[in-house]
């Protein structure tokens, strides 16, 4: 269940700013990812470029003086274009930290204030698995280093495998354990937000949870769930006495990708001026428990 504010609701306007604000982010970071891709890697095909013509090394004899490039110096070189690699593989991923955190806030406020645009974008970016293309870039740079190695160094065969090793060793390393699209898929991802954190008594306040989990990586299926009956959010004073508590009118699935909204008028659940904390409860399908735990952000009701 997807449910949304009208475009011309009350209280969007500072939503729709800190969307475009979301937005700035994104368009920053994609830019930074861009330059680092466009000079990193033309940096890299040209140090390629260069180590192709490297002179080969013949060592000194009764006739003649050492000429060309030692071997040892061409494996440095060739270290140095797979550690450039490395760096920029990490930096990359950095960069893309930042969108992805961008991108689910933008996501979220989407939902409130009736826009689709980065929601779109994200399904078509993992429908279309852009992100192999990536993927496909750095292998396709190592590859080509290793290939050269071998190529300039045909009898120091044992030095490119351990190079080689090295190279996959840490290309599992990062895709396996340490890449953002392995990390965002491994732990449970639900965002819950309000709309407003700041309203009168009288003004309806609305506090939506978006399961951002993939399948098994939330329990089994990546689905949130409540049972009948079961607390799904409650409110607390400053002193940590419970003024309200929402429970599930009937089971309540939230499949990956989808968004569950509730909505309440402070005053008619008894609520006076005040500061609130907002505490949220999930059913854990993996532990077969409920799990709880408060916003940051607190509820300011005013007069």
């Amino acid at each position: 269940m997807v449910c949304r504010l009208s475009e011309g609701s009350e209280g969007s306007d500072p939503l729709v700013k800190e969307w475009e604000q979301t937005r700035d982010v994104l368009k920053t970071f994609d830019d930074k990812i861009h330059d680092l891709r466009k000079y990193g890697f033309t940096f890299v095909t040209g140090l390629l470029a260069v180590q192709g013509i490297l002179l080969p090394w013949t060592p000194a004899s009764p006739t003649q003086q050492p000429s060309g490039i030692p071997d040892e110096a061409k494996l440095g070189v060739l270290i140095a274009t797979i550690l450039l690699i490395i760096v920029l593989r990490w930096f990359d991923g950095n960069y893309q930290g930042y969108v992805y955190g961008a991108s689910l806030r933008a996501r979220v406020i989407e939902r409130f204030v009736n826009y689709e645009l980065t929601d779109q974008i994200a399904v078509r970016y993992q429908a279309d698995r852009l992100w192999v293309a990536k993927v496909v870039l750095y292998a396709g740079f190592t590859a080509a280093t290793i290939g050269l190695g071998i190529a300039i160094l045909p009898t120091h065969r044992d030095w490119i495998e351990y190079l080689a090793i090295g190279a996959l060793f840490e290309s599992l390393l990062y895709y396996f354990l340490a890449s953002p699209h392995r990390l965002r898929g491994s732990i449970g991802q639900d965002d819950w937000s309000l709309d407003r954190i700041r309203c009168k008594a009288n003004e309806e306040v609305r506090i939506m949870v978006t399961n951002f989990n993939t399948p098994n990586s939330f329990g089994r299926d990546g689905v949130i769930r409540w049972g009948r009956n079961q607390k799904t959010w409650e409110i607390r004073d400053h002193t940590d006495t419970p003024m309200y508590w929402e429970e599930a009118q009937h089971d309540i699935n939230i499949e990956p990708g989808f968004s569950y909204m509730w909505s309440f008028i402070p005053l008619e659940i008894g609520l006076v001026p005040g500061v609130y904390r907002i505490f949220v409860n999930f059913q854990r399908a993996d532990l077969n428990k409920s799990t709880s735990r408060e916003l940051a952000r607190k509820l300011h009701i005013t007069r």
